[in-house]
């Protein structure tokens, strides 16, 4: 996906730094911002230029509407800033759509006659492979290097400056449920944020709740890091997405789709109610399996499975103490309250996550 022409372009860079003992110049844009009349204004970061053995010959900036190059830069030292706004110091008109755009910048290397051209790309608002929503008034969009190269939104743009963190966080909280559907209480997770992950960790509540700020941007995440010790790290598998905007608040529950290493911790069961019902989440079919370790004959027995966002209710009867259900294909992916009924009477109930 174009998001990760960023990261892929920072770690060609790096890499080819460390297998070879010249190191080419690196150019991103640093921040992005839109004045009240539709016009932009850019900040270009460059680093380890060398203008002497591998000059920067060409800057050109484009969009899903068009491109125009940069007619003078001047660069100060190996890194610096460029300050760039439109329609000024450009070959021609490049717009770029505050409401979402495709944005790349591309510049040329001179090496010995040779030109080697490089490319990083910033997509932001309402486009599929957007990485940050389109910025409102008196808010950009800014590359923090502080932990990682990574965009957010940023509702104090630094223009002229480097990018700080001041108005780019949020807060995220929620519970951390095992894939028993229970909280996981005081143990140690890490939220992994491309290329690293964040430099903080959090530790969940007694009660498995979590609170941590993360930057303004929108995350995709399939998994997150447990530290069974501070030297023992391990890669649960889960499903996260949410968008995130400056000095807001989001509620995530976090829902894990493995197990945690046994022996972590205890989870409370109550084995006398005798009932089971597997796997969960479930994912790949609507074909959950339970088992009831108590007889049943004689016995009006029901299983009852409740949509805990639209309150439906599914119920099915149980001849048979283990068995097979197939859910309606109507059902929808959520979290459902899935109960045992023995003459009317509940005697068991549990959560399943239905993800599909």
């Amino acid at each position: 996906m174009k998001n990760f022409i960023l990261i892929a372009a920072l770690l060609f860079w790096s890499a080819f730094s460390v297998a070879n003992p010249i190191i080419l110049p690196f150019l991103t844009i640093n921040e992005l911002w839109f004045t009240d009349d539709d016009e932009w204004g850019m900040e270009i970061a460059y680093y380890e230029v060398n203008e002497t053995d591998f000059p920067i010959i060409n800057i050109v900036i484009s969009s899903t509407d068009g491109e125009a190059e940069l007619l003078t830069f001047e660069f100060n030292g190996e890194s610096g800033l460029i300050l760039v706004e439109s329609p000024s110091n450009l070959s021609g008109p490049c717009m770029i759509s505050p409401d979402q755009d495709e944005v790349s910048l591309s510049w040329s290397v001179g090496d010995g006659g040779e030109l080697m051209w490089q490319e990083t790309t910033l997509i932001f608002g309402d486009h599929p492979d957007a990485i940050v929503t389109s910025p409102t008034a008196g808010q950009s969009i800014a590359l923090l290097s502080t932990s990682g190269f990574f965009y957010t939104k940023d509702q104090s743009p630094t223009p002229g400056q480097w990018n700080d963190t001041t108005g780019t966080m949020g807060t995220l909280y929620g519970t951390i449920f095992d894939i028993n559907m229970e909280p996981i209480r005081e143990e140690i997770f890490k939220l992994v944020v491309l290329p690293i992950a964040l430099n903080q960790s959090f530790t969940t509540s007694s009660e498995g709740a979590y609170s941590l700020r993360v930057p303004s941007n929108i995350l995709y995440r399939n998994g997150i890091i447990h530290y069974i010790s501070p030297q023992n790290p391990e890669y649960l598998t889960v499903d996260i997405h949410y968008i995130m905007e400056p000095d807001s608040i989001v509620n995530l529950d976090i829902y894990l789709l493995d197990s945690l290493t046994v022996g972590i911790f205890d989870r409370e069961t109550n084995s006398a109610e005798g009932f089971y019902f597997y796997p969960n989440p479930l994912s790949n079919s609507l074909d959950l399996r339970y088992t009831i370790d108590f007889p049943i004959q004689q016995k009006e027995v029901l299983i009852a499975i409740t949509s805990l966002s639209s309150s439906q209710v599914e119920s099915y009867p149980v001849r048979q103490q283990q068995g097979l259900l197939k859910l309606s294909d109507q059902t929808m992916p959520g979290v459902y309250l899935v109960r045992l009924l023995v003459d009317n009477m509940v005697v068991s109930s549990n959560k399943l996550v239905i993800s599909r």
